[in-house]
């Protein structure tokens, strides 16, 4: 068993005794009796004449197993938790953790390092204030105000949705009073604060130039402000199958720096040269979206992927996968269950390093150029993968999102909306009016119609998706095995061109 083998059974593990532990919960004094078996286990293979392969591999596995359950105890809320807070109000010190977000009235952030009276309390508050004075990251702010729990609104688990970020309170409208008037980290703070006004003046350029519903289109599609966007509009676009597009999530990421990359190969740059000018474009664009946990975790998964267009086969990013997946656990390990952003993002990952090369090797009969060919495989891989798990959470089946998948990605329409929006975005921000705005928007508007007219159209078709009351773990396991067995099947029926 090659080394590499070994550390993927030891991530492998540790996502286990994350996923055991966030179910069921297992007492310190159980984790510790594994972690002793595993030590006895690997005295045994060192001391023992004949090199049993079990006795090394079950220590491995019993010790990322211990190290994942013991890891999700620690992210609990312990006693000095701002959890323990009772709804009332309080003086609170605390720091700006992240860049504030305006809205149309308002603004929100989040506040860590928080003092009340004398005694510390750990995790994060979320503020919502006037949108003026404008507040920035790092900050220490006083607030007087009324902690609230955030509990179910409607079917949505909004604490448990919160508490995945750390947390456990809620602030309306408080007294702030700013302590410190220069905020901590100089530059690091000049550094959000800019990008954090360039996203707020890019999303104001295309609500003045572009028509709405185009607009919010848009700005969901590469600035991730989704609060323009129609309710009815988003709606459609998950019946067709196809809201990954306007998602600032794993798939989005990865179908856009899948774009940009088969674009370089295009123009001529080498495929290690393609990997890194995509890199350092992912950082910007993390930078400008916001460097907050959802984001980074989609860029990961996106150079995951990445890196295997990079070495030229899609497979050897499968290790990757499980690596960056652990790791990220290793830093919030409620992510696995309680976060679909992060299983959606994790399983589409998956399905495009393991199902897009059978996929695209399929399309070439159908789909003979090579560049909207991988695009669409990378498309419907991902949908393939994650269909099951949306259709558990949501209750949403949507049949038509191969076809909806094929009509939006096969024709360029994505890639000439997304280009075109970040030419208007260049060319607004440097002044150039009239003309050279005109012949930005005529493109944006053009495929952002058929973006929309084609989920419009594809929704309207009879038995294109169905809704349920309730999915069960039992269907959604089910529907999983069956696309294991026939990748299985598949994989094993066919010889790729590499």
């Amino acid at each position: 068993m090659r080394k590499a083998n070994y550390v993927l059974l030891f991530c492998l593990a540790g996502i286990t005794g994350i996923f055991c532990t966030s179910f069921y919960a297992i007492s310190f004094f159980y984790i510790y009796l594994l972690f002793l078996a595993a030590i006895l286990l690997a005295v045994f293979y060192f001391f023992s004449v004949e090199k049993k392969q079990a006795l090394i591999i079950g220590a491995i596995f019993l010790l990322g197993f211990c190290l994942g359950a013991w890891r999700f105890y620690l992210s609990l809320p312990g006693a000095n938790s701002v959890l323990t807070l009772s709804e009332s109000q309080f003086n609170v010190q605390a720091n700006i953790h992240q860049a504030p977000l305006s809205k149309l009235n308002k603004q929100t952030f989040v506040v860590d390092q928080i003092i009340i009276g004398e005694k510390k309390y750990s995790g994060k508050i979320l503020v919502t204030t006037d949108l003026y004075p404008e507040y920035k990251i790092n900050q220490r702010l006083k607030l007087i105000c009324n902690l609230k729990t955030p509990g179910q609104i409607e079917d949505f688990d909004y604490g448990k949705y919160l508490a995945n970020q750390g947390i456990y309170k809620l602030c309306y409208y408080p007294h702030i009073y700013i302590q410190t008037d220069e905020p901590q980290y100089f530059w690091l703070t000049k550094v959000g604060v800019f990008f954090a006004q360039a996203r707020t003046a890019g999303i104001r350029l295309v609500n003045d130039f572009v028509p709405s519903p185009i607009a919010g289109l848009l700005s969901a599609m590469l600035l991730g402000d989704r609060s323009e966007l129609d309710q009815n509009l988003l709606d459609k676009f998950s019946q067709a199958g196809v809201v990954h597009v306007i998602s600032i999530s794993g798939t989005h990421i990865t179908l856009l720096s899948g774009i940009i990359f088969f674009i370089l190969l295009f123009l001529g740059f080498s495929r290690a040269k393609s990997f890194w000018l995509i890199t350092l474009f992912l950082f910007f664009y993390l930078l400008l979206i916001g460097f907050n946990a959802p984001a980074i975790r989609s860029a990961v998964m996106g150079l995951i992927m990445l890196y295997g267009l990079k070495e030229g086969r899609l497979s050897a990013a499968g290790r990757a996968v499980i690596i960056a997946a652990w790791f990220l656990l290793l830093l919030n390990p409620r992510l696995l269950v309680f976060d679909v952003g992060f299983e959606l993002s994790f399983l589409s990952t998956l399905g495009l390093v393991y199902f897009s090369p059978y996929i695209s090797f399929g399309l070439k009969k159908i789909l003979p150029w090579s560049g909207i060919r991988s695009v669409t495989a990378m498309t419907l891989a991902a949908q393939i993968a994650t269909w099951p798990l949306v259709s558990y959470y949501f209750g949403l089946i949507s049949v038509i999102a191969p076809i909806a998948n094929l009509l939006i990605l096969s024709v360029p329409a994505v890639t000439i909306f997304m280009v075109s929006g970040i030419f208007f975005l260049i060319v607004a921000t440097c002044g150039l009016g009239g003309p050279f705005v005109f012949l930005c928007v005529l493109p944006i508007w053009l495929t952002g119609n058929y973006l929309i007219k084609i989920s419009f159209w594809c929704v309207q078709i009879p038995f294109g998706y169905f809704y349920f009351s309730k999915f069960g773990w039992g269907w959604m396991l089910f529907c999983y095995a069956i696309i294991i067995i026939l990748f299985w099947q598949i994989k094993n029926r066919t010889t790729l061109d590499e």
